[in-house]
This record gives structure tokens, C-alpha cells and sequence, in this order.
């Protein structure tokens, strides 16, 4: 499915409320608990299945196995060093994991998470291999 093409489920910017992957409320929200929350969907791709056989990268982790590979990966899609994808659109997100993973993917969605120990930020990425 061609990311300009679908139709897409942005959840945040959407909803008065963040949702995890099931489109129920999250308990623990960005905005009462800025160092503590619970992850959130920021997009979602409408044929997400919550059965569906998806591959799951975590940014953090990404950049913690390969920091080059991962800056060399970005700068191709943001002509920069990004770890933090707050602004970024699913193609640039799918794009970037395609050539990190160095093969063809579908992206099915997109979460920001918190790191609980530190507070920070860091993105769940839920995808197909194609």
C-alpha cells in the first residue's frame, strides 16, 4: 500500500486524548506526566492488524546496535542527525527503516514512548517486511 495513497489515522493530533494500539486512553499522558507516560500511537496505517506478523524496532535500540549506520540512514531523509521523530511524516519513518534495515517494509504504525528511568523519549516503529 503507497503511503501517499492511503488513508491514515494520525491518533494525536486527532484525538483529545492519546491512544495505545487498541484505541483505548492511555492512563499516563504526555501532557500530566511529561517524564513518565505510556507509550501512544501517532499513526497508524489502516490495515494494522492486531494479529498481523509485524517486525517491531525501537529507536533507542536502533541507534544503540548501529549509532553510524542509523546517523547515515538519516541524513538521507532529513539531510541530518534525527533521533527524535516528532515532526516526521511515515514516509520519511518508512523510508529511514528501509534503508536501515537494508530491505522493502510497509510501515504499520507509530508510537512515542518514554524511557522511564531517564524520561526521554524514544519511538516504537511496527512494520512488514515486503
Amino acid at each position: 500500500m503507497d503511503m501517499t495513497t492511503m488513508q491514515s489515522i494520525d491518533y494525536f493530533k486527532a484525538s483529545n486524548w492519546p491512544v495505545d494500539l487498541k484505541g483505548r486512553p492511555v492512563p499516563r499522558t504526555k501532557k500530566e506526566f511529561p517524564y513518565n507516560y505510556d507509550e501512544f500511537v501517532v499513526w497508524k496505517n489502516p490495515a494494522y492488524q492486531p494479529d498481523g506478523q509485524y517486525g517491531t524496532a525501537y529507536s533507542d535500540r536502533m541507534y544503540q546496535m548501529d549509532d553510524n549506520k542509523y546517523d547515515v540512514c538519516s541524513k538521507k531523509v532529513w539531510g541530518k542527525k534525527v533521533q527524535a521523530f516528532f515532526n516526521c511524516s511515515p514516509s520519511e519513518i518508512k523510508t529511514f527503516l528501509a534503508a536501515y534495515f537494508e530491505f522493502p517494509i510497509i510501515l504499520m504504525a507509530v508510537l512515542e514512548c518514554c524511557n522511564h528511568a531517564t524520561g526521554y523519549p524514544y519511538w516504537t516503529f511496527i512494520y512488514e517486511k515486503i
